[in-house]
This record gives structure tokens, sequence and C-alpha cells, in this order.
């Protein structure tokens, strides 16, 4: 593994070897090059935008009146029990059990 500044470099060996620990430096900021030999074939970092609570992303929802399925047992209805936000097919009926 070759490390320099906010970036590593490593093969795929040594990704897969202490995947956690990458995880952990990528969410320190650092960026993981993943290499064959002297070929980079994938690129790991940091998601980047706005992270927001769960409550803020729904307080900016109702403000742009989506607010559809946003009512007080909003928690429940993430796990499929609401009618209103389970998927469709395409003839708009919910799928069976």
């Amino acid at each position: 593994m070759i490390e320099s500044m906010a970036q590593l470099h490593m093969t795929g060996a040594e990704l897969a070897r202490d995947l956690h620990a990458v995880l952990e430096r990528v969410r320190q900021g650092a960026e993981v090059v993943v290499e064959e030999g002297h070929r980079r074939v994938a690129l790991i970092k940091p998601v980047e935008g706005p992270r927001r609570p769960i409550d803020e992303c729904i307080a900016i929802a109702r403000a742009r009146g989506f607010d559809d399925g946003l009512d007080e047992d909003f928690a429940i209805h993430r796990n499929g029990s609401n009618p209103r936000l389970q998927r469709r097919d395409s003839r708009g009926e919910a799928p069976s059990a």
C-alpha cells in the first residue's frame, strides 16, 4: 500500500484483507485508488453533499409541499406498512403478499 496526502493506493487483495479499516479511512476523508499492476481500476472516496437528520429532511419536504405520507407515524412507513408508500406494479396495484 502506498500512502500520500489524502490518497491511498492499494491492490484489490489489500482492500479485501481489511475492508473495514479502509472504509474507516474513507470516512475520515481519504480517497482509495485500487490498482492492478500499474492500472487504476477503482476509486473509493467519501460521499459528497449535505447530510441532514431525517427530521430536517421531513421539514424540508413539507415546506416544499411533498408531505403525502409524512405523518406522525412516518417511521413505520419505512418498513412498507403504509399502502400509499408501497411499490406498485404497472397497473398501479400493490404486490400480493
